[in-house]
């Protein structure tokens, strides 16, 4: 643990997996807060439950969405019902590139981007849909644009940069883009009030509606609660999209280098689901390799090295060390997950790490990919259902061979933009013979 001093803002940086777990657990409640950041409440005035303090409002907005997300459990747009029917999409899509280069971001981007929009708002999109991916051209464009991230990143440390070239511009796109979604989102709503049926909940967006006593007669729904329920389904297109792809992407990228592994899991999966049977979440308590592996690429490839920032609510003693009121609290996770002391040889990457002398795979408290504490990720169910089926479906339907007229995409270096990405990369799909 140590400190520096950002301007004027005092910025102590968490190193260890015991401090950090001390700080948002234990000491939770007075380092949970959120820095004002002006680079994202210029749009969302912060109404995204990511962007508010730790308050009353915020323990509220927890609690209904979790509520929110148990009441869609046994409804047709359940997290497992709609992840694996858009897996069959993303199948189908993919089997028309077989045998020649793809670039699988964006199939990719467009299944995740589906399982949330139609957990948020029952609607499923064709991967070539105009408005959606206007949507996904924005997410990708400011989390994979290099230059653009260390733009923004300059303009988070330090505010004015924003209103000087050529930081300005950066903000600019940061502010258009934003609001894209913002619309898009938007028009989702007003549609939703317009035809809510309460006795027929559809959705989030419509249990959030009746929750706020819209109905068929009453359609004004107030603009701090329109602002709350956009924020909300920001936070869920922002955690279901990049956040998710981007670990898919690594994950493909790590098995076009360890084609030991990618036959591991394929036996692994043969050995369980049928061929003609669909992957299911339940699958994963007997797949503990394939389980494994993916723990270890959130590990190996830490997406977001330094997390959200917290910001202390009172003076603090944490670790014998005092932290006043006001201080910005930075979590290293990068250093947790390529510690020696919690993972010998960390810069190796090896699956059989998370896999104990029963074969049975241990989900590890200290990879943590959605924090931990009171701010733990609201969307991780959602995240978690998704990474295992595409990527076991993807398995276990094809081989995921390298573009033989280029280099493998590197492992150990990628984009630093708001997520640590791949650098663009092909891949050819062969599907599997034994399943043909």
């Amino acid at each position: 643990m140590f400190s520096i001093k950002l301007l004027n803002q005092s910025v102590v940086l968490l190193t260890t997996y015991e401090v950090i777990q001390d700080a948002f657990t234990k000491h939770g409640s007075v380092m949970s807060d959120r820095p004002d950041i002006p680079l994202f409440s210029q749009v969302s005035n912060r109404n995204s439950i990511i962007e508010q303090n730790y308050n009353e409002t915020f323990k509220m907005h927890r609690r209904n969405g979790n509520k929110i997300f148990k009441g869609l459990e046994n409804t047709k747009v359940s997290m497992e019902k709609v992840t694996m029917e858009e897996a069959g999409y993303l199948m189908n899509y993919l089997k028309q590139y077989c045998g020649k280069p793809i670039d699988i971001k964006f199939p990719i981007y467009h299944a995740t981007a589906n399982s949330v929009s139609q957990v948020a708002l029952s609607k499923r999109f064709v991967y070539n849909h105009k408005g959606f991916q206007k949507i996904i051209d924005s997410s990708v464009a400011m989390t994979e644009d290099p230059t653009f991230g260390k733009k923004i990143f300059a303009i988070i440390g330090i505010p004015l940069l924003r209103h000087i070239p050529p930081f300005r511009s950066a903000n600019q796109q940061y502010v258009k883009r934003t609001k894209e979604i913002y619309d898009f989102i938007q028009e989702q709503i007003d549609e939703h009030i317009e035809t809510l049926d309460p006795d027929n909940v559809q959705d989030f967006i419509d249990i959030y509606l009746v929750e706020n006593h819209i109905s068929k007669t009453q359609k004004n729904l107030d603009f701090e609660a329109n602002a709350d329920l956009r924020g909300f389904i920001k936070d869920l297109f922002t955690a279901g999209i990049e956040t998710v792809s981007i670990t898919i992407n690594w994950a493909i990228v790590t098995l076009l280098h360890y084609p030991e592994i990618q036959a591991k899991i394929q036996q692994e999966l043969d050995s369980v689901v049928g061929s003609d049977e669909k992957i299911r979440p339940g699958h994963r308590k007997s797949l503990p390799y394939a389980c494994a592996f993916l723990e270890e690429v959130m590990r190996y490839h830490t997406i977001s090295p330094l997390g959200a920032p917290h910001l202390t609510s009172a003076d603090v003693e944490l670790s014998d060390f005092y932290i006043p009121k006001n201080t910005m609290i930075q979590a290293h996770i990068w250093a947790v997950h390529h510690d020696p002391n919690n993972w010998p040889g960390p810069d190796k990457f090896d699956p059989l790490r998370h896999i104990d002398g029963d074969g049975n795979f241990v989900s590890s408290k200290k990879v943590l990919p959605f924090s931990v504490g009171l701010r733990r990720c609201l969307g991780e169910n959602l995240a978690r259902i998704e990474m295992f089926l595409f990527i076991a479906t993807i398995l276990k339907h094809f081989h995921v061979l390298p573009d033989s007229g280029k280099s493998l995409p590197p492992l150990h270096m990628g984009i630093h933009g708001l997520f640590y990405s791949p650098f663009s990369f092909e891949v050819v799909l062969q599907e599997r013979s034994s399943l043909i």
